[in-house]
């Protein structure tokens, strides 16, 4: 995208980061570079040369160190992330009985379990950036940020341990784009896209859910006939019974029709 490539050529100069570069070029002592300069031959040619990995990690560390380099809504789901791995251990707990604790932490966790896919995200942030930087750093030139900071899809846990996909963009993103991500994710983990619900399935669900309640379908064509009074002849007439066993008959088939497809969606289809 023309505007992840423009954010990246800008992006060692952001002034949380350029002082972090600075800081890291004159520790280690690593040359200004512009893109092809053999000045970066002579510096990894060097017989005391630095461990990249090392100064990766260390510009990494120093950008998380940064305090207002995350939004304070974004600082709050770190703090709830460390609360998790402390085990909700606040001391305000202390005064309230073990039921009621247990109950807190029970939604303190399930808290948790929404926010963690946002920490994934500026997760990928800080490394995405360590990476950029490491590279800016060592060859001169800046490259396209990754699109995983404009928009990402993943599996996640949800309550109960059940596997979501979730789909996050932010105002940069394409919603198109966005999309295809969550569809690969979909498909990646759950296969090919479930069957559809249609208008039709929706209207016969309540006719399904009586007749799961022990309604037969006789009681259903009963309930019709009532609403739809014009579409039956006269009871004495011939054709009532014809027209009754059509109804009949109709109504039947809905109901396969929907419980087929349920099975199909939900994976309860028999073997």
């Amino acid at each position: 995208m023309k505007i992840t490539k423009t954010l990246g050529k800008l992006t060692p100069a952001h002034p949380d980061l350029l002082p972090i570069l600075a800081s890291v070029r004159k520790k280690y002592g690593i040359p200004e570079i512009a893109p092809g300069d053999p000045t970066l031959a002579e510096f990894l040619g060097a017989d005391n040369m630095p461990d990249i990995e090392v100064i990766r990690d260390e510009i990494e560390q120093e950008l998380r160190k940064v305090p207002d380099f995350l939004p304070e809504k974004a600082q709050m789901i770190f703090k709830i992330l460390e609360a998790k791995e402390n085990n909700f251990d606040y001391p305000e707990l202390d005064e309230l009985s073990e039921e009621m604790r247990n109950m807190v932490k029970a939604l303190m966790l399930v808290v948790t379990q929404l926010v963690e896919p946002y920490k994934l995200a500026f997760d990928i942030i800080f490394s995405g950036l360590a990476d950029h930087s490491i590279e800016y750093l060592l060859t001169g030139t800046a490259r396209e940020l990754p699109e995983d900071w404009f928009m990402m899809a993943d599996k996640m846990q949800f309550l109960g341990g059940e596997p979501v996909i979730i789909a996050m963009g932010n105002e940069l993103a394409d919603p198109k784009e966005v999309a295809k991500l969550y569809k690969a994710a979909y498909r990646e983990n759950f296969g090919e896209v479930k069957p559809k619900i249609t208008e039709g399935h929706v209207k016969s669900a309540d006719e399904l859910r009586m007749n799961l309640e022990g309604k037969s379908i006789n009681y259903l064509v009963d309930i019709y006939e009532e609403n739809h009074p014009s579409e039956f002849p006269p009871h004495s007439s011939k054709q009532y019974k014809k027209t009754r066993q059509t109804h009949y008959e109709r109504i039947k088939k809905k109901l396969q029709h929907l419980n087929t497809r349920l099975d199909e969606i939900l994976g309860t289809k028999p073997e």
